[in-house]
């Protein structure tokens, strides 16, 4: 399937659920492409695109998401765009994110509030634009305080004339810095497990 979005208010955009609250997704496999037709899209895109109090689980995104152009506030990632006090965990994201918007990661947009990123891989082509080179990473790309991710592999890498690196939190520059090993090292794959704990 397609989701085709213009110009819209803050919305929740997600390709099997909009908003999980309290609640559980598990099992669950979307193949859906999102792309925006218009300037200022709002709000997240994801397989669920806000997460609070919720864990996602088991689940893999394959469709390929695409945000050419200018927004005011956007959170996109594979599995997740927004997840607060939530668990992502053995989740793939192998679709392609192109985007323009802040705050992209392969698996979590953006991670806060004691939420975790477990078990998870991405090997979906990444390809930030304009103002989606801040805040952007294989498997998330904002972090922050009091958040953790652990035994994660992107395998693929930004593609970009160089990687990015601008961000507020230690915790993104560690996984920026993870990114590029990964990208180096080209005999890991999906299989293997590569793991990282951040402590505050």
């Amino acid at each position: 399937g397609k989701l085709e979005v213009s110009n819209s208010g803050y919305v929740y955009f997600g390709t099997v659920a909009g908003v999980a609250a309290d609640s559980k997704i598990s099992y669950c496999a979307s193949n859906v492409s999102f792309t925006d037709t218009d300037k200022y899209i709002n709000g997240t895109v994801a397989l669920c695109g806000y997460a609070i109090n919720s864990t996602i689980e088991h689940c893999q995104n394959k469709g390929n998401f695409s945000i050419t152009t200018d927004t005011t506030s956007l959170q996109m990632g594979g599995i997740v765009g927004l997840a607060q006090n939530s668990t992502v965990q053995y989740c793939a994201n192998t679709g392609d994110m192109t985007s323009w918007t802040p705050h992209t990661g392969g698996i979590v947009g953006q991670l806060y509030q004691g939420s975790k990123i477990i078990n998870c891989y991405s090997t979906g082509k990444i390809v930030p634009l304009g103002k989606g080179t801040t805040d952007f990473g294989g498997i998330a790309g904002t972090v922050g305080t009091g958040t953790e991710i652990r035994h994660c592999v992107n395998s693929i890498g930004l593609y970009k004339n160089q990687f990015i690196f601008i961000h507020t939190t230690k915790a993104t520059s560690i996984i920026m810095i993870l990114n590029i090993i990964m990208y180096l090292c080209t005999c890991i794959t999906p299989i293997h497990v590569l793991s990282i704990n951040l402590y505050y």
